[in-house]
């Protein structure tokens, strides 16, 4: 079972950091998205954290969802394709981890600002707002129940003691566990800062590092005790439950640091001050590495064979955790006969046993309770053959269903019945596959006045690339003035 999870790991990871050089190629270049992907893939909370220290598979996947959907942020203001690929990446993100999701939404939602104000576009704010809703409706199938029904779940439990998100800030938490991922957060930060003291002036040099570097800095914020104000104001950012898993963002942010001053050593040909950036990458490196002798010791006590098997037990019989348990379930269910007799006398087969419906044969000598070995919820229908309902309600031991049958033969249908929930993120997702194809539809559709546009502006990108006074290796668009196109930033027109 953990092989093939292990296995599961290696395409998110690939993944990620093919997703991240895609992201910022258009104003990194080629030099700095090559560097900030590789930064991106090794820092401490994506690669050490998630991976080895926690074994978080989930929010790791999500690491290939998160440079994407900035990176179609990014072109929102260039191509319609570009509404549909934030909608879908951001989709993706909710059904793959739905904390990171909110998480990343914040961070969306703030770069969307600021890029709107850069390109004074309000109509960047309008494709933006449309890519989210879309996203939002195309998981409204998982999202709508999920929400509807968290009355019938104990997700108090996520919430209260030590979850407690004002208990888990990264500077003032009482997790004896937080202390490797403290220090590993700090010295990747001042690893990816150190080579950005290789370049004099920097500050005057690229527009970006500032951004960036207040970026992080907000993200440091967040992750401290001092935002307090910000986690109570807002009410769904509690239902993150841990302030440190802003850390994606870091992560996102960081890279992205480092890819720009990657771009400005080679634009500069710097050599001299590439040693700073081996010292950077050192450090990085080193974060990791304390992580995983700090796992080590961590993980010790899940590696004794008999919680190994308990562990193994549990995914095979596809048991949760106890915050995704109905409220009424005092304690997991134990493995067990599939039906059993309360009290009465009877003898009973099973016909049928699907997700949501169990089908048992039943010949009651007397009036007989049966103890059916699923969790209770209000959804459950028990129908006689002849249509007559009979009472479901849940047991007082572990929350499981149960049903009484009257003396005689009965064949008994126990069917999970379709919440309005169900219904209404089933409405939700086919409007949101129908609001993606239309964006789609949209943003392939050209007139024959923009086909003819493509084609002159094809043959002059042509014409500039023949060009020798084009930008070299490192260059991107990161210098460009805020509105300006990648055509227009990068590429130099011939002399004379």
């Amino acid at each position: 079972m953990f092989h093939r999870i292990g296995l599961g790991v290696f395409p998110f990871f690939a993944a990620s950091g093919l997703g991240f050089y895609w992201a910022v190629r258009p104003w990194l270049g080629r030099a700095g998205a090559l560097t900030g992907s590789l930064v991106y893939l090794v820092l401490p909370y994506h690669y050490g954290v998630d991976l080895w220290f926690r074994a978080d598979f989930v929010e790791f996947a999500g690491y290939a969802w998160a440079p994407l959907c900035f990176g179609c942020l990014w072109r929102l203001d260039r191509s319609l394709g570009a509404v549909a690929g934030l909608a879908a990446c951001f989709a993706l993100m909710i059904v793959t981890h739905l904390p990171g999701a909110v998480i990343l939404g914040f961070g969306l939602g703030v770069v969307a600002l600021w890029r709107s104000g850069e390109l004074r576009s309000p109509a960047f704010l309008v494709r933006f707002s449309v890519a989210i809703i879309i996203g939002l409706a195309l998981t409204g199938l998982y999202l709508v129940p999920a929400l509807t029904m968290q009355d019938m779940t104990s997700m108090h439990r996520m919430w209260q003691g030590r979850s407690n998100f004002s208990a888990n800030f990264v500077f003032s938490s009482t997790d004896p566990n937080i202390k490797p991922i403290q220090t590993a957060l700090a010295a990747a930060s001042c690893g990816v800062l150190f080579p950005i003291i290789a370049l004099p002036g920097w500050q005057a040099r690229s527009r970006r590092f500032p951004q960036l570097l207040a970026a992080v800095a907000g993200v440091w914020l967040m992750m401290s005790p001092l935002s307090l104000w910000a986690w109570q104001a807002l009410p769904v950012l509690p239902k993150v439950q841990f302030p440190w898993r802003f850390g994606i963002l870091l992560d996102l942010g960081l890279a992205a640091l480092a890819g720009v001053a990657a771009a400005e050593l080679f634009k500069e040909r710097i050599g001299s001050r590439l040693a700073f950036c081996v010292i950077g990458g050192a450090i990085v490196l080193a974060a990791n590495a304390y992580l995983i002798y700090a796992g080590h010791f961590f993980q010790a006590p899940f590696a004794h064979p008999t919680t190994l098997q308990a562990v193994n037990k549990a995914l095979v019989q596809r048991r949760d955790a106890t915050e995704y348990l109905p409220r009424w379930a005092t304690e997991r269910a134990s493995s067990g006969p599939r039906i059993r007799i309360l009290s009465g006398a009877a003898e009973f087969g099973v016909e049928e046993w699907r997700s949501r419906e169990i089908v048992v044969r039943v010949e009651a000598r007397r009036p007989t309770e049966l103890l059916i070995h699923q969790y209770y919820l209000p959804l459950w229908e028990a129908v006689l053959e002849d249509g007559r309902k009979l009472v479901v309600e849940p047991a007082t031991l572990q929350g499981l269903t149960k049903i009484a049958v009257e003396s005689g033969s009965h064949l008994v249908t126990l069917r999970l019945a379709v919440s309005p929930g169900e219904k209404w993120g089933l409405l939700s997702s086919v409007a949101g596959l129908a609001g993606l194809g239309l964006i789609f539809a949209a943003s392939t559709f050209r007139t024959p006045r923009q086909r003819l546009s493509l084609v002159g502006a094809s043959q002059g990108a042509r014409v500039a690339a023949e060009t020798p006074a084009q930008a070299g290796f490192g260059s991107g668009v990161d210098s460009a003035t805020p509105g300006t196109s990648p055509t227009q930033a990068g590429v130099a027109t011939p002399a004379g």
